[in-house]
């Protein structure tokens, strides 16, 4: 097939998009979970996903226009500039955020908190979805323009207070675990989809930890429900209940970042019991680069809900740990890390395979012949 051939088949395919037709679906495009009928090259289809939310109108295709430009220079200083506007990267970073941000909110949620708001939520589920997708997506851009893709930290310079120590403490912890990213992707033998997908800076883990705050605290409410935080000021449904009240924009829809980490499982205990204020998209991104944001947070990843078991059904016992092979691995993994340069890398490390050996009740060596004697 020649050049002029591929083009007139590509042609003949994108006639069959429809106004509605989800161009890209994000983690679970061409996968068996999907239900899109789209035919089409998945490169092409990324950026055909970013060319319909610039042209909505005159501020988004002026705010994509200036994220394509050559000399593109961003308020805050860069560690190493790439060139970020490829299909690869806008698919890792930006679409599998907003479409996964959306299916939190509203796919997931269409018969419990969409209830509290809509009269009949599947008459105007599209429109929603619509609306969040091209408000999330500005804003990513927005704060894009003004960082960039691989800022350097925001942290003042000043004396040593208790609130400084933290910031730098929260700052150290999210590099290291960027670096451990980083290590893993370099790693040959990584060919796992979602280990490709793991961020190795402040922006990328920014943009993957958006859907998993906002997942973790709907399953866990600091205070009401989806409305009184995350979507909150939201507009109300119209008379039609098909569309909106009149004077309804795009302006009107916004998401708020819960930070507030009472009840979020594993990460309460890095915060005071305090509720603190859901912040804007803007707002998060600065707390993150200003280290006000824990690492735990950051890079949460949400329990998933295993499917009710029947009542009668035997739940299954617990595989018993061969604590002596245990031991051997447990070693030969310290033994690995050893041969890593950076100190506060293995430190890191080490306290993490202590945290595994601790939850599965494995002892050091050096403890069991302890308590031998």
């Amino acid at each position: 097939m020649n050049e002029n051939q591929k083009i007139a088949l590509l042609e003949k395919k994108i006639r069959t998009f429809t106004a509605t037709s989800a161009l890209h679906l994000g983690f679970a495009h061409g996968t068996s979970g999907t239900s899109s009928n789209i035919e089409f090259p998945e490169a092409l289809l990324c950026i055909l996903w970013m060319h319909r939310w610039a042209i909505a109108n005159e501020s988004t295709f002026r705010q994509f226009r200036n994220l394509l430009r050559t000399d593109i220079v961003f308020e805050v200083q860069q560690k190493r500039r790439f060139d970020f506007y490829n299909p690869v990267w806008l698919r890792k970073n930006i679409i599998n955020s907003v479409v996964k941000t959306i299916k939190v909110l509203v796919d997931d949620n269409t018969k419990t908190h969409l209830l509290e708001k809509y009269k009949d939520p599947k008459k105007i589920t599209t429109r929603l979805k619509a609306s969040l997708m091209h408000y999330l997506t500005t804003e990513i851009v927005k704060n894009l323009l003004w960082c960039g893709p691989n800022p350097k930290s925001l942290l003042p310079q000043g004396s040593d207070s208790a609130k400084k120590k933290k910031q730098k403490k929260n700052l150290k912890e999210i590099d290291d675990q960027l670096r451990i990213n980083l290590s893993t992707l370099r790693d040959s033998n990584t060919d796992n989809e979602k280990k490709r997908l793991l961020p190795i800076t402040y922006v990328e883990a920014i943009l993957a930890s958006i859907p998993n705050i906002i997942q973790a605290n709907i399953e866990n409410p600091v205070a009401g429900g989806l409305f009184n935080n995350i979507l909150k000021d939201n507009p109300e449904q119209g008379e039609t209940q098909a569309t909106w009240k009149d004077g309804t924009s795009w302006e009107k829809f916004k998401i708020y970042i819960p930070v507030t980490t009472t009840n979020i499982p594993g990460v309460a205990s890095e915060e005071s019991s305090v509720r603190k204020p859901d912040c804007s998209i803007s707002t998060y991104f600065k707390s993150v680069l200003k280290g006000n944001i824990p690492s735990k947070l950051l890079f949460l990843q949400p329990v998933k809900k295993g499917k009710d078991k029947k009542t009668n059904e035997k739940k299954a016992a617990a595989p018993k740990i061969d604590v002596a092979k245990a031991l051997k691995a447990v070693e030969s993994i310290k033994g690995t890390i050893e041969g890593i340069k950076e100190e506060h890398v293995r430190d890191l490390l080490f306290k993490k395979i202590d945290t595994i050996c601790e939850i599965c009740n494995i002892e050091e060596k050096e403890v069991v012949e302890k308590n031998k004697k």
